[in-house]
């Protein structure tokens, strides 16, 4: 008499790991994508306040540390709804946060737009929802040099061409974006190539475990 032994158990068991390794690999499969790229979190002054009197800078912050690679830099502008810059100075970075410096802001709306290198190599930008309004404003702050006269000053804020809030962080984010975003598709293509593979791993290990012996004769 011939028989198989049977494994409902083992079965059971291979099936119950099989299952459990999928629930723990899918939500890094499915997260990865979207978690890609760093998040804007917010800014100073923020986004739909009503400030009387506008700060001396403005900061935005990142959900992780933006970076600064040669050839390519981070943008920030701030604009009224006539065009008119009011962002000065360079871009500086502290880790997850980026700041520029600001000029005396008259009462009005303004419109702030960004572009910033974030720590995955791709490069993120505002999505133009980002305004803040200065109900009292103020007269111009005196400058960094003493040695300027007021005149001076105010000739060269007249003299300062008017740009969009798109075209000045463009023009800031210039040379050597287009090669950094390349690094997007990149990272996706890994993550699924990570994903396919662990779960070949999981079916592999299935049907190890599942797998049937040949039967013993007994007699």
């Amino acid at each position: 008499m011939s028989t198989t032994a049977p494994r409902p158990l083992r079965s059971r068991l291979a099936l119950a790991l099989a299952g459990a390794l999928a629930l723990l690999a899918a939500p890094f499969i499915a997260a990865a994508p979207a978690q890609a790229h760093d998040q804007f979190l917010g800014g100073t002054p923020k986004a739909g306040s009503a400030i009387e009197v506008a700060p001396d800078a403005i900061t935005l912050t990142f959900s992780a540390e933006i970076k600064q690679i040669a050839g390519t830099s981070n943008a920030i502008s701030v604009t009224d709804r006539d065009g008119k810059e009011y962002a000065t100075g360079d871009v500086k970075i502290d880790g997850a946060k980026l700041t520029r410096a600001l000029g005396a802001l008259p009462a009005g709306t303004y419109d702030v737009a960004w572009s910033a290198l974030s720590s995955d190599g791709h490069r993120i930008h505002s999505n133009d929802d980002y305004a803040f309004t200065v109900t009292k404003g103020e007269t111009a702050k005196p400058s960094a040099s003493a040695s300027e006269s007021p005149a001076a000053s105010s000739a060269k804020a007249t003299a300062a061409p008017a740009k969009s809030p798109a075209a000045s962080a463009s023009a800031q984010a210039s040379g050597g974006a287009e090669v950094v975003e390349q690094t997007a598709p990149t990272v996706m293509i890994m993550w699924i190539v990570a994903g396919f593979l662990v779960l070949a791993i999981i079916l592999g290990i299935v049907l190890q475990l599942t797998r049937k012996k040949p039967g013993r004769d007994e007699f």
